[in-house]
């Protein structure tokens, strides 16, 4: 089946940078998105191990980069991409 242009959900990346720490990383997440404390140092953990960490899927591109906007309110470095 071809896809439609636009027919795939929007994927929130967060990237590893030198400047976060783990702590900020686990506040923005708690502050933002309600992710409990131990959850979100799971994330900080990932994303400095692996590079980067798909944080939330939505399904319109819209949304995605409003969150991606605010997380880099916050000092985030983060990304939307086009879930395949």
């Amino acid at each position: 089946m071809k896809r439609e242009k636009g027919d795939g959900h929007w994927t929130v990346r967060l990237h590893d940078d030198d400047i976060n720490t783990f702590s900020g990383i686990v506040y923005v997440l708690h502050r933002l998105l309600g992710l409990p404390p131990d959850r979100g140092l799971g994330v900080a953990r990932e994303v400095t191990h692996a590079g980067l960490v798909e944080l939330m899927t939505y399904p319109s591109r819209q949304e995605a980069e409003a969150l991606v906007r605010t997380l880099q309110l916050y000092g985030l470095y983060s990304t939307a991409r086009e879930s395949r």
